[in-house]
C-alpha cells in the first residue's frame, strides 16, 4: 500500500465538511457522508460510527453497508472490539492483521474474520478531551496501515466529533 491519499479528493471533502457546518444538518448524515467519504478516500471495504450512550456504551449510529452494519452491532453486543478500545482509552486502534487480534478480542474478531474482515482501524470521537465515540475502518485484506491513512481517519473522525459538539451546543442554546 502506498502512502497516498488523493490531495484534491481530500481538500474537496475537507470543504464540504466545512460548509455543511455552517448551515443546517442532521447528524446522521453527516456522519453517513463521513463514513463514505472514509471508505472512498481510504479504499476501504467499509467503516462505522458509534456514539456513547447514557450508559457510558456505545451504539452504532451509521455504517456504509450491511456487511459493517453487522460488525457493529455485533461490537455493540459484545462491548469487544476495536471501536470500544478506541473509545475507552482515547487513542486509535491500528490492527494490520485481525487474526493476531484473536486473544484480545475472542469473539468480536472471529465473527469480523468471518465476515471478511482483515485489517481495522479504530480511531476514537472527542470533544474539549471527552470521549463521545469512536469510528471504525474495515479493510477485505491484511493491510499495513500507512501514517498518512491514519492521520486521514483522525482528521474525518475529529470533523465529525466537531459536528457532534456544535449540534449539541445548539439544541442547549434552543432550550
Amino acid at each position: 500500500m502506498t502512502d497516498t491519499i488523493d490531495r484534491d479528493s481530500l481538500i474537496r471533502v475537507v470543504g464540504e465538511f466545512a460548509r455543511t457546518l455552517a448551515g443546517r444538518y442532521e447528524i446522521s448524515d453527516v456522519l453517513y457522508q463521513l463514513v463514505e467519504d472514509v471508505v472512498t478516500l481510504l479504499r476501504v471495504a467499509g467503516a462505522g460510527v458509534s456514539l456513547r450512550d447514557e450508559e457510558n456504551k456505545l451504539r452504532p449510529v451509521t455504517g456504509i453497508n450491511s456487511l459493517t452494519t453487522r460488525i457493529e452491532a455485533t461490537e455493540e453486543a459484545l462491548q469487544e472490539g476495536p471501536c470500544v478500545d478506541a473509545f475507552r482509552h482515547g487513542g486509535a486502534v491500528v490492527v494490520a492483521d485481525l487474526d493476531d487480534e484473536r486473544n484480545r478480542w475472542p469473539h468480536w474478531s472471529s465473527y469480523a474474520l468471518n465476515a471478511g474482515i482483515h485489517a481495522v482501524l479504530g480511531i476514537p470521537l472527542a470533544v474539549r478531551g471527552e470521549p463521545i465515540g469512536a469510528m471504525n475502518v474495515y479493510a477485505a485484506e491484511r493491510r499495513d496501515w500507512t501514517p498518512t491513512e491514519i492521520e486521514t481517519a483522525r482528521l474525518l473522525a475529529d470533523m465529525a466529533a466537531s459536528y457532534v459538539a456544535n449540534a449539541s451546543d445548539l439544541e442547549k442554546l434552543q432550550r
